[in-house]
């Protein structure tokens, strides 16, 4: 209340150990789908979402591998700089912005300053969810995705949900 009274603003949740559960919510689902701490540390994925990156290692960071890698950006999301790259960034700034006293979220905001592909970007009026982009799925082919983001106990949870052809 005091926080709400001085700065006219709810608090930034506080960003906990992650729940021992989340890798059992997530495998309980059919869908492409992750938990990711603030500054994109991977939590819990299931093998779905594995799935995407084929032979190659799940990432340990999603923001990082979806905004600098360059499979991300030449290969497995579709479009990079138009579909996926703006609202990413602007994920990422909201984030930064919530959770400003956060370390590891300001070393990661500090690094996508620095990229160059970034800075030319087009800034988005929102982040990833509820947008539609495609992905190019190592088994299945370019499909088109939903992406659904909810937060729980500071953690984000990002749900791809193909499309229907």
């Amino acid at each position: 209340m005091a926080h709400l009274e001085l700065f006219g603003s709810e608090p930034p949740p506080s960003i906990g150990t992650p729940s021992p559960h989340w890798q059992r919510a997530v495998d309980g689902q059919r869908e492409m789908m992750c938990v990711l701490a603030p500054d994109g540390q991977l939590t819990a994925h299931n093998t779905a979402f594995a799935a995407i990156f084929g032979d190659d290692d799940v990432p340990s960071n999603l923001w990082r591998w979806s905004l600098m890698s360059d499979r991300a950006r030449d290969t497995v999301l579709c479009d990079w700089e138009q579909s996926w790259a703006p609202y990413l960034l602007e994920e990422c700034r909201l984030l930064s912005l919530r959770y400003r006293d956060h370390e590891a979220i300001r070393h990661l905001h500090a690094d996508l300053a620095e990229d160059p592909r970034l800075r030319r970007l087009p800034r988005a009026d929102a982040g990833l969810n509820g947008r539609t982009a495609s992905l190019r799925h190592p088994e299945r082919g370019t499909k088109r995705v939903r992406i659904l983001v909810a937060e729980s106990e500071g953690f984000r949870l990002l749900t791809f949900l193909v499309e229907p052809s």
